[in-house]
């Protein structure tokens, strides 16, 4: 999915990375584990 940076997104900053997502509920289970998520060879 792809979401438009604006002030409505819900954003999380990771090792100096903005990721910006639809809703409270994708940003927390992101934020739990980043690598579930994240390409492969750009995981932390």
């Amino acid at each position: 999915m792809t979401v438009r940076p604006s002030p409505a997104a819900f954003p999380y900053e990771l090792d100096g990375t903005t990721y910006h997502f639809c809703c409270a509920g994708c940003r927390t289970a992101f934020s739990k584990a980043p690598n579930d998520y994240l390409p492969e060879g750009s995981r932390c």
